[in-house]
């Protein structure tokens, strides 16, 4: 219990809401309303109450990734040495698929090659940013943690290869000068593992010093309130839910089911009577 008050008193304090942009507390808001109002499957077993309150603990999980990204995205993009958006579909042309699966390509040093109307596919970068003090285009990618399945690791090299060969002539096509291209992967809660031996991999340890913006402070402080929001919000929900896992409520409401009583259920069969039985004449 000291523990929970502790961490709910750090969600709320003056500093940590001084790092957040009226945005970034609306992001946060509307990730909230939004897990409470998400559609959910009632359950056969469960009283609505406590459906309710799975469904948003689920959502609200599925949300936490997105809001490190945005936060991440936002602060980035709000220094005043980056030019940086969120690409609708950057372009990976021929040229660039073709080296990124042949595996010659050294992940420290990717060739830069031209953009071209020879285009095998186009895929989402949660940001491209380019450092105006360096006149280097990067490519972004932004993970929760560096736990990834072996599909997303294999499709995480492929792509962080195919951008970094881009992101200069990318941003040169939009108006940006830019002398050179790479690409990063954030695992903001995770480690640097061996799947990516060779790329830029950073996390909360490192990312402020690499972009020269204090993202972890904001982030930790989005996450902060995020909690803070959420507790409130699961406070209504267990309100309702009081009494509800009764021995009397739970019967009733299994009954109610057609389930039965998990009583009778669990009751003993009845004695057998001794005799062996006899068998058919062959």
């Amino acid at each position: 219990m000291t523990k929970t008050r502790s961490r709910r008193k750090a969600a709320i304090t003056p500093a940590a809401n001084a790092l957040l942009s009226p945005q970034i507390m609306a992001m946060v808001d509307s990730a909230v309303v939004g897990a409470s109002e998400a559609a959910f499957g009632g359950d056969p077993v469960l009283p609505e109450e406590v459906s309710s309150f799975v469904s948003f603990c689920a959502s609200i999980q599925k949300r936490d990734g997105g809001l490190i990204e945005a936060v991440i995205s936002d602060t980035i993009a709000a220094a005043p040495h980056f030019t940086a958006w969120k690409p609708d579909a950057y372009p990976i042309t021929r040229r660039a698929e073709e080296l990124a699966r042949s595996g010659e390509i050294d992940p420290e040093d990717p060739p830069q090659l031209p953009q071209n109307k020879s285009i095998a596919r186009h895929i989402r970068i949660d940001q491209f940013a380019v450092d105006l003090r360096t006149l280097t285009a990067t490519a972004i990618e932004i993970k929760r943690s560096s736990y990834l399945g072996k599909a997303i690791r294999e499709a995480a090299r492929h792509d962080l290869l195919s951008t970094a060969m881009l992101a200069r002539s990318y941003a040169r096509k939009n108006g940006i000068k830019a002398m050179t291209g790479c690409s990063v992967l954030i695992c903001f809660y995770g480690d640097v593992t061996p799947d990516f031996q060779g790329f830029t991999v950073l996390t909360r340890e490192t990312v402020d010093d690499y972009f020269g913006v204090a993202i972890t402070p904001v982030v930790e402080a989005a996450r902060a309130y995020f909690s803070h929001r959420v507790r409130q919000r699961l406070e209504e929900l267990v309100t309702p839910m009081t009494g509800i896992l009764s021995d009397a409520t739970m019967l009733a409401c299994m009954e109610e089911r057609g389930l039965g009583s998990p009583l009778e259920e669990m009751a003993p069969p009845p004695p057998r009577s001794g005799r062996r039985p006899r068998l058919a004449a062959v």
